[in-house]
């Protein structure tokens, strides 16, 4: 097997190995395929209306509005982020701290959203686990730092991850339904959960060794 097969059985066993990656991109299609093919209004009810949110308490909105997407071309962008990049954050830093990381950074880019909005006077309605895929992008970016021995060897992985980046926020801009608020307001969340995460495995580690 040469290195070309060696990395590409690599990252095939890395994503099937991704339980809550998998599981996200499930839902994430499936709840797609509700939107266009159900008989109830989806997105009236539950889209992220930030105006619904700050005046309503319709709260919900910042949780539900993460599994909803806008188009074909906006779920490819996030589920292919998700499964290339989503799967080796999640490996690095386990299952149940990679959930909290997407489910509490994709929140904190909705709530930015709503923020956002009240500050500039302009209530919007959006969806997208864009917000979400952000965070993930945040979190590799400080696993990246962590590792920083080995920033030369993956710098092909971090073209790639700049590419996607510019992608999904061209798709953000070229369409209404999408924000960009969310894409920062998930990143910076992705960046300090991640950061606080590892800063605390580490000390649990280094205590570990006392004990």
């Amino acid at each position: 097997m040469n290195d070309y097969d060696t990395y590409w059985e690599g990252q095939r066993r890395t994503i099937l190995s991704a339980t809550v990656t998998l599981i996200l991109v499930a839902a994430d299609l499936v709840i797609y395929l509700v939107e266009i093919i159900g008989k109830w209004p989806v997105y009236e009810t539950y889209a992220l209306d930030t105006l619904a949110v700050a005046t309503q308490g319709e709260y919900y909105r910042l949780i539900t509005a993460m599994f909803m997407h806008a188009s074909i071309p906006h779920l490819l962008s996030n589920m292919a982020i998700l499964l290339l990049l989503g799967a080796g954050v999640e490996r690095e830093l386990g299952h149940m701290a990679y959930g909290l990381l997407y489910i509490l950074g994709g929140l904190a880019g909705n709530v930015v959203t709503v923020v956002w909005d009240s500050m500039t006077g302009g209530p919007t309605m959006s969806i997208g686990a864009s917000g979400a895929v952000f965070s993930v992008i945040g979190g590799i970016v400080v696993i990246f730092i962590r590792e920083k021995g080995q920033l030369v060897a993956r710098r092909g992985l971090a073209i790639r991850l700049g590419l996607m980046v510019l992608y999904s926020l061209g798709v953000g801009f070229g369409q209404s339904e999408i924000n960009n608020a969310a894409h920062v307001g998930g990143f910076v969340a992705g960046v300090l959960l991640t950061g606080i995460y590892t800063a605390l495995a580490r000390r649990r580690y280094s205590l570990a060794g006392w004990i």
